[in-house]
């Protein structure tokens, strides 16, 4: 994707994770980008390492910083309660929403499908989620509970019991997304 196609993209992420009633943070963009990236093959140009909170890309942290600092996303302090700030459009993007807006219906779509599934989860269980569907497509022959094995191999600190829900729920995910 070029840069203006990432921009597209990113904002609508943001309105479909709003209209799910998320929190949308720049840990929600980052985790529903990942599944976007990951469940359909979509080239983003973000590349994703494993890291401290699960599948993190740097690229994309960047590309958010810049697209504040053009007004193209505007950053909201809640008081309460406070989980970080919450990402919206901003005024540049509503102003040009015509160069802004994304007319491939099926990319519409599968954006909609991920603000769903993951619009609502917090923080803990993007990380969890995301740290599952990670090492799912590394390992696509594993089970629910190799999968959760491995998380909770690499990350002690997500428990067997919620490793496995999450790798369950990333199943159904895939499951659901296959359809699209």
């Amino acid at each position: 994707m070029n840069n203006l196609e990432q921009s597209r993209l990113i904002l609508a992420m943001i309105r479909a994770l709003r209209k799910h009633e998320s929190w949308c943070g720049e840990t929600h963009l980052q985790k529903a980008i990942y599944f976007l990236q990951n469940l359909f093959n979509i080239k983003t140009g973000f590349n994703y390492i494993l890291y401290i909170y699960g599948p993190f890309s740097f690229d994309l942290k960047e590309k958010l910083a810049n697209m504040i600092i053009e007004g193209e996303i505007s950053v909201e302090k809640v008081a309460e309660p406070y989980y970080g700030p919450t990402l919206s459009v901003g005024t540049k993007a509503d102003k040009y929403a015509n160069i802004f807006e994304i007319s491939d219906n099926n990319l519409i779509k599968r954006i909609k499908y991920i603000a769903n599934k993951l619009g609502k989860s917090d923080v803990h269980e993007l990380e969890n989620l995301s740290t599952a569907l990670y090492f799912r497509k590394k390992n696509p022959t594993y089970n629910k509970k190799q999968i959760a094995e491995l998380i909770n191999e690499v990350k002690p600190h997500i428990d067997l019991p919620d490793a496995e829900k999450a790798a369950e729920k990333v199943l159904e995910i895939e499951q659901g997304a296959s359809k699209l």
